[in-house]
């Protein structure tokens, strides 16, 4: 059994399927309030928003929550393969073009 250690005091910890998880908002609210915390979680390079997803993709050295990711010419949402020139996201025929 593991343990948790260097929680400062008044830190609350929630399991995923406890029917007392936080929301997402309030999540974020103790986010806003924990700067420590705050500076742990990546933001998202499309919205700036913290990631607090299940998954975080990896582009370009920057962290994105997966409906963020887009083909920056046509918007389309990418999910499996994507393109990059300079800073900019591409889906393969916008690159390509």
């Amino acid at each position: 059994m593991s343990s948790l250690t260097d929680l400062s005091p008044g830190s609350t910890v929630f399991r995923a399927d406890s029917p007392a998880s936080p929301t997402r908002a309030s999540l974020s609210d103790m986010l806003s309030r924990n700067k420590f915390l705050e500076a742990a979680i990546p933001k998202c390079a499309g919205c700036g928003e913290p990631i607090l997803d299940r998954f975080i993709l990896k582009v370009l050295e920057r962290s994105w929550h997966s409906k963020c990711l887009k083909c920056s010419d046509c918007k389309l949402q990418l999910s499996d393969k994507c393109f990059s020139k300079g800073d900019m996201v591409y889906c393969k025929d916008d690159f390509f073009r």
